[in-house]
């Protein structure tokens, strides 16, 4: 095994300030956010306790499974130290803290890799500032404090030691992980236990006392911590789920952007390929040290994203619902501390060797413009398109890695034709469009704008702030609102119980049927109408056109206190009262006969 050279004081020093200006940087470029997006979700386990008389007759809130337990103890902690007064506050110091852990976990990476300084300024460089997505929805950092988030450094952290042969802390560091996000403490052993078999099996070892005890130390380790995700995951998923076959609902409807291949972009596909062909010397270089572990966790988590992607392929309920696909931004990491520390070798090789390294190198910076997230508006004042950057870049890639892996044809033969594949990708990507309320949005490709950092304080400029301002001021805590489910953010923030949203759908089997009944309900349709994330706004739609004696009548049946729609009739003929006009919506009493 080849391990890297210590790094001194210095060095160490360097790496503190490399993993400073990465946080600041992915900070200024994600933006920050607090109560919205995901959090809509993931803090009402939290707020359960924080609040005593949160949306008491919740139905999502308080009556379905919250498998992120280790996420509401930190937010309750949170709470507790700083109180309600500076809560977000604290909140944001823990997402700012989470940012500087994962950038010095990937420079630990870089050090256990073998990159060094390259690759720490390469791999934090380019998932800042040109991409930080992975496949199907699997991000670096979501912009907020989220598990998924806090589990990735210490995932980290437990690849690098495990690199460096250091057993016992690779399963503390890998049941950490497990223990902050539970999706985790099923992927990690699984990487580590590939990439351990394909090692002994390169080795030759077989059954010798001390790798029964190197196993045995990081088997301890991993369940000192991951015990309780996994007892989790089996009370929840296995031993108390009675209707595991309706989970397609959460695959196909609510998510398909997270788990089926066909509602993927391209680009977002041919991302980490285009990565394997720009850093296929570097590992075929890493390769041919048969013991090299950095480049068998490579090898490991690019077999699991495969096995992944045969799991959507052929619909295999399980594998889907693994979530194989979390393990790109890994992958892409691991990648890109190829590419760094391969152009250390340039530096240090002979100078008859550089020019086709070099060449390599620049045609694959050249190459990362064609997959970065830029605001069309802004090329298209240069006169530009992001096709123009693909075609040629990315087959000049490919040549450049011929010539750089000349005395290894075969890896550069794969090479080759995975940079032309992903060429012809990149050159006819078109951005997705999606479903607004009915209409086409125009086609924006999000990305990185420096300075981008904002605030959202306690829902600054967040659109329909006079409805919740109102709900929350005007009406009885224990009251349940029906609203269209395109009203992701109404339980949140108004802290009033709803029938059922878009956002917040449960993944339990007999639970996901009831959040299928109750926006069958609401929509008034026998079927979706759309799938994915478009169906919020198209749900949205369909609940506003209903008339309002169908909502009364639902929402008397369910016995529901309020409604909210766009009607700005009075609401008498349905035995309704009309109790406040705000903006685009408005919102009825149902009154008892």
């Amino acid at each position: 095994m080849t391990q890297a050279e210590p790094m001194g004081t210095g060095g160490t020093y360097l790496a503190w300030w490399i993993a400073g200006l990465g946080a600041a940087a992915l900070l200024t470029t994600l933006g920050y956010s607090f109560e919205l997006n995901d959090q809509l979700q993931y803090l009402l386990l939290p707020y359960r306790s924080i609040y005593p008389d949160f949306a008491p007759d919740d139905w999502f809130t308080w009556k379905t499974s919250h498998y992120h337990v280790s996420f509401s103890w930190i937010v309750r902690g949170l709470h507790q130290l700083s109180g309600e007064r500076y809560f977000p506050h604290a909140v944001f110091a823990a997402h700012l803290l989470n940012l500087l852990w994962l950038c010095l976990a990937i420079t630990r990476m870089a050090q256990a890799h073998g990159a060094g300084l390259p690759g720490m300024v390469v791999a934090i460089t380019v998932l800042a500032l040109v991409r930080h997505e992975g496949v199907a929805g699997a991000t670096l950092n979501h912009a907020q404090l989220l598990p998924a988030d806090l589990a990735l450094p210490p995932m980290l952290l437990a690849l690098s030691a495990w690199i460096n042969g250091r057993s016992l802390h690779a399963g503390l560091w890998l049941g950490l992980s497990g223990l902050l996000h539970s999706n985790y403490a099923l992927l990690g052993p699984m990487v580590v236990g590939l990439g351990e078999i394909a090692g002994l099996a390169l080795a030759g070892r077989s059954n010798e006392r001390g790798l029964w005890q190197e196993w045995g130390r990081m088997a301890a380790g991993y369940l000192l911590f991951a015990t309780p995700s996994l007892w989790l995951i089996a009370r929840t998923f296995l031993i108390a789920d009675t209707a595991p076959e309706a989970v397609d609902t959460v695959f196909r409807v609510r998510s398909p952007h997270h788990y089926d291949l066909s509602a993927l972009g391209s680009v977002d596909l041919w991302w980490p390929l285009f990565l394997l062909a720009w850093a296929a010397p570097a590992l075929w270089r890493q390769r041919q040290e048969r013991r090299s572990r950095a480049a068998l966790m490579a090898y490991s988590v690019t077999a699991w994203l495969t096995v992944g992607v045969l799991g959507s392929w052929l619909e295999v309920g399980p594998l889907i619902r693994l979530f194989f696909f979390r393990l790109s931004p890994v992958l892409i990491l691991l990648l890109l501390l190829s590419v760094g520390g391969f152009l250390d070798q340039v530096r240090r090789s002979q100078r008859e060797a550089r020019t086709p390294m070099l060449l390599w190198a620049a045609t694959g910076v050249l190459g990362l413009c064609s997959f970065a997230r830029s605001d069309m508006e802004l090329l298209g004042v240069f006169g530009l398109e992001s096709s123009l950057f693909g075609l040629p870049a990315v087959f000049a890639v490919a040549l450049a890695g011929l010539a750089a892996m000349r005395r290894a044809r075969a890896p550069a033969v794969l090479a080759a034709a995975i940079a032309a594949v992903a060429a012809v990708q990149a050159a006819r990507a078109e951005p997705i469009m999606h479903e607004r309320r009915g209409a086409v949005r125009k086609p924006v490709m999000r990305g990185p704008r420096v300075g981008r950092f904002v605030w959202n304080h306690q829902h600054a400029h967040v659109k329909d702030e006079a409805l919740m301002s109102w709900v929350r001021n005007n009406t009885p805590t224990h009251a349940v609102f029906l609203i269209p489910p395109s009203l992701i953010s109404f339980r949140l923030r108004t802290r009033r119980a709803v029938f059922v949203d878009f956002k917040a759908a449960p993944m339990r089997g007999e639970e996901v049927q009831e959040w299928k009944r109750r926006m069958l309900l609401a929509m008034g349709t026998e079927d979706f109408p759309t799938v994915g994330y478009p169906l919020r706004f198209v749900a949205g739609e369909r609940f506003c056109e209903r008339p309002l004696h169908e909502l009364a009548k639902l929402a008397r049946a369910e016995d529901l206190d309020y409604i909210v729609s766009r009607h700005g009739t009075s609401g008498r003929k349905s035995g309704l009262r009309r109790v406040a006009n705000l903006e685009e919506y408005s919102v009825y009493q149902v009154m008892r006969r």
